[in-house]
């Protein structure tokens, strides 16, 4: 499985000390089912620890319809769609 993350989201990553290997771990767990919610959409809620601050946070209503809809979008994405995100770096694969 190829996994992405958004330049944006590697920004917040990188300052919030959320390594690759952390969200390689978190794609393992979610494929195994260990969710803290499933939205429906591919929208899953799977929480992070972070270093001095662990595991937090809620979406609200407008977040969830966002994501949704984004999921929609990403998953329709071809290979071909993929590797044009990548070089103009909006997406960064782990």
């Amino acid at each position: 499985m190829r996994i992405f993350k958004y330049k944006w989201f590697a920004k917040f990553a990188e300052k919030a000390a959320i390594t690759d290997a952390d969200l390689r771990e978190a794609v393992k767990e979610i494929e195994a089912g260990l969710v803290e919610a499933n939205y429906g959409g591919d929208v899953y809620k799977k929480r992070i620890a972070r270093p001095g601050e662990g595991k937090r946070g809620n979406i609200n209503e407008k977040e969830e319809r966002y994501y949704k809809d984004a999921a929609k979008r990403d998953f329709s994405w071809s290979d071909d769609d993929l590797e044009a995100y990548k070089k103009t770096g909006q997406l960064i694969e782990i």
